[in-house]
């Protein structure tokens, strides 16, 4: 089976009935990436919410928080030289940190689900999934051992037919 097959048939079982975790390893050179294929696939769903981070860059779990909610909500920092952080990161609808607990992020991120998954009927909102992509996986088991877990729990935490619209 070719490479390209092999992305396919992950994306019609990712769109069909997605397990709760799946471990790919892409090779060397090899294009494009599980990730880019995944992100231009449900690049224009409305119930497939497509989350894309890099592993590497996650090194605290308050960057591993800011990073996650900003790709969920689409939202591009800009550096600011002002800023005492540098960048900015999604605000949503309250003041309060919402990037310092487990608990507080995950707030956020239904915060964002809700938001994102708002256009759609009670029905298809029930159906609603989340593709995580953690590029260097590896990177997170070395520097947040224990959030790997919860991330691959984390649809569990996040009831869509009970978001708010």
């Amino acid at each position: 089976m070719t490479y390209t097959a092999q992305l396919e048939k992950l994306c019609d079982l990712v769109s069909s009935y997605p397990p709760p975790f799946i471990f790919t390893h892409t090779p060397f050179g090899t294009l494009p990436t599980v990730s880019d294929h995944l992100l231009h696939t449900f690049r224009n769903s409305t119930s497939t919410l497509v989350v894309s981070f890099d592993a590497i860059e996650c090194f605290s779990p308050k960057n591993l928080y800011t990073t996650i909610i900003n790709s969920l909500s689409r939202h591009n920092p800009e550096w600011d030289v002002r800023s005492a952080s540098g960048g900015g990161c999604w605000e949503g609808n309250s003041s309060e940190k919402w990037n310092t607990t487990w608990d507080t992020f995950v707030e956020a991120f239904s915060g964002v689900c809700a938001e994102r998954l708002s256009p759609l009927d009670p029905d298809e909102r029930n159906n609603a999934s989340i593709i995580c992509i953690a590029e260097n996986a590896e990177r997170l088991q070395a520097n947040l051992p224990s959030h790997v877990i919860p991330l691959t729990r984390l649809h569990e935490l996040v009831s869509f037919g009970t978001l708010s619209t």
